[in-house]
């Protein structure tokens, strides 16, 4: 099959121009470039591009072939008006021009270590009626099929895959034929895999839909694995794709075969989304819903771009408490001050804690640099009791209890009374945190006497609560009154009602 198309594409055009006396050479160009068309369309999937190809090889048939094979009635028309013959004259030898520059623009192009330097004015001049462009479909076969397979994941630690309708996928499916339909989107992919650069315009919206589960999107895909409700992350693995041997078939089934692409091609896709995302924000480069995690894990390297729908920040939007990523790394912010030192650049000192690790490690950020939160998973639970061995809670939903340890509660332990409701941070599959909620009712069981006159202003003194925590209350408050606080800044708010 090789050896044929290399005959035919090599050897075939050159009969095209071949003079009217030797007919049969152009009959045979036409019959070995109708074959060659054909036997790609049967096995590969090119759209319409084989039809467009054999409507082309048409003209290379004369008159008398024609009416052999379709009755026709060929006879001379009226003479061209003159203006038209005029406009044709002067019309033509622009077009060649045009044509004859975009030609070596491409040629320029595909030769090692072009990028289209030969670039002209003129074409420059033209590109916007989109008259004279380019064709270079397929002009430098790739000979690796690099693919990216898009994940989600609800709680970043199982994910499940995108099928596509038509493009390499699951590895037990066989490949399926959709020709001449052209699936416009699996097409993309595709191109997308071998220059995300070029893909990021649509690339990064892509991704949004489906964090969002619109169904007009969903609806160019195969299978959707989240039908109840979107997933909360999503990743772009890059892999490379090849056809599985007879043994690996024999002993898997599957069709194809894959492994995963060095860090480099990772990281071009994570470039691309980036510039795309920002491209599309341009007023708050900070709301970029992407986590990039990009990098080394163990001995292994990383291969997927993840992408949450929480979001990116500017460092100095640091808050006590955050979970950010650092080096791929989920650190909780314990503490930080913003600093402007004399005439040279702002800067946030931060202490962070790693998760992972429990060390505790401060880092300096500038003021222009952005971080990226950590994909947590946020679930309700209910404070049941507590005991030298933690916070015991349990699942409002599914009723499964849990045990909080002294890290993921960190300083807000005395806040938790029995049957409070709180948010518990998860990250993958271990809780890091709680959020308390914004308001909670304590008794005050200590505190100063009400000096006589005493009403509401503005002077505070200390008032211990039932939990054992000390805030500031107003001179009018007294013992055995209930006051409601905001636990999470521990400030007093107002008197129980």
């Amino acid at each position: 099959m090789t050896l044929g198309m290399f005959v035919i594409e090599l050897g075939a055009p050159w009969l095209i121009f071949a003079p009217p006396r030797f007919a049969r050479l152009r009959l045979s160009a036409f019959v070995l470039l109708v074959l060659g068309q054909l036997g790609i369309a049967v096995t590969g999937n090119y759209g319409f591009f084989n039809l467009l190809s054999l409507t082309l090889c048409v003209p290379l048939l004369d008159d008398a072939v024609l009416r052999r094979a379709i009755p026709l009635r060929l006879a001379a028309g009226a003479p061209e008006p003159r203006w038209k013959r005029v406009g044709v004259t002067v019309f033509v030898p622009v077009m060649a021009l045009l044509s004859a520059l975009a030609f070596v623009r491409e040629i320029a192009a595909t030769l090692p270590g072009g990028g289209g330097s030969l670039d002209h004015a003129l074409l420059r001049a033209v590109a916007p009626l989109r008259s004279i462009n380019g064709y270079g479909l397929f002009r430098v076969m790739t000979t690796e099929r690099p693919e990216i397979v898009i994940e989600g994941s609800r709680d970043g630690v199982s994910w499940k895959e995108y099928e596509f309708r038509w493009k390499p996928g699951a590895l037990t499916r066989r490949p399926r034929f959709s020709q001449p339909h052209m699936p416009r989107l699996d097409w993309q992919m595709w191109f997308a895999a071998l220059n995300p650069e070029g893909a990021r315009s649509w690339l990064a919206p892509l991704t949004r839909h489906l964090l969002a589960g619109t169904p007009d999107v969903l609806a160019l895909l195969g299978e959707n694995p989240f039908p109840d409700r979107a997933p909360r992350y999503l990743r772009l693995a890059y892999y490379r794709y090849r056809f599985s041997t007879p043994a690996e078939r024999a002993r898997s089934g599957g069709h194809a075969a894959r492994s995963d692409l060095h860090l480099h091609h990772v990281a071009r896709l994570e470039r691309a989304l980036r510039r795309a995302a920002v491209r599309r924000l341009p007023v708050d480069p900070a709301a970029v819903p992407f986590i990039f995690r990009p990098g080394r894990v163990g001995h292994r390297v990383a291969r997927a771009v993840s992408i949450s729908g929480s979001l990116s920040m500017k460092a100095t939007d640091i808050r006590r408490g955050h979970v950010i990523l650092l080096s791929g790394q989920p650190c909780r912010v314990m503490d930080f001050t913003h600093r402007t030192p004399g005439n040279l650049r702002a800067f946030v000192q931060v202490r962070l804690r790693n998760l992972v690790t429990g060390n505790t490690f401060d880092t300096r950020l500038s003021a222009t640099d952005f971080v990226d939160e950590a994909p947590l998973e946020t679930k309700e639970f209910q404070v049941l009791y507590r005991d030298q061995g933690g916070v015991h809670v349990m699942d409002t939903n599914t009723y499964e209890q849990h045990t909080l340890d002294a890290e993921a509660v960190a300083d807000q332990g005395a806040w938790l009374g029995p049957e409070m409701h709180i948010q518990v941070e998860w990250l993958n599959g271990r809780p890091v945190g709680i959020e308390l909620p914004a308001v909670v009712e304590l008794m005050v069981v200590q505190t100063s006497p009400v000096m006589r006159g005493a009403t509401k202003t503005a002077s505070t003194k200390p008032a211990k609560l039932s939990n054992g925590v000390t805030i500031q209350v107003p001179e009018f408050i007294n013992e055995g009154e209930k006051v409601r606080v905001d636990p999470r800044e521990g400030v007093y708010l107002e008197r129980a009602k």
